[in-house]
């Protein structure tokens, strides 16, 4: 656990009271792509991914990808991914810490 002292953060202006404890967090990933039938039906189709995910097509170059599958019905459905949901997550990655009043005793 690491010590911080109390006050006022610099980056987010919240206040540290003595004895305030902050718990570890992971900093928030998230992403999406579309994974939508062609028009066949015995394919799928993964396109437009952002965030955390991305398509490599075998050749090397991105873009959309075919994915085998059986795609009745032809509906579209979007993939996702967000670390939200399975951890602690903030707007930044931090160790546990507990905050004190810093003494100079001369």
């Amino acid at each position: 656990m690491f010590v911080r002292f109390t006050g006022t953060d610099v980056d987010t202006a919240n206040a540290s009271t003595i004895g305030s404890f902050q718990g570890d967090a992971l900093q928030r990933i998230q992403g999406q792509m579309q994974l939508r039938p062609d028009d066949t039906g015995g394919a799928a189709i993964l396109n437009t991914p952002s965030g955390a995910f991305g398509i490599v097509i075998a050749a090397g170059s991105t873009g959309a990808a075919r994915m085998v599958s059986n795609a009745a019905p032809l509906t579209q459905n979007v993939v996702s991914f967000d670390a939200d949901r399975v951890a602690r997550t903030s707007t930044e990655t931090r160790p546990s810490s507990t905050a004190m009043l810093p003494r100079l005793h001369v």
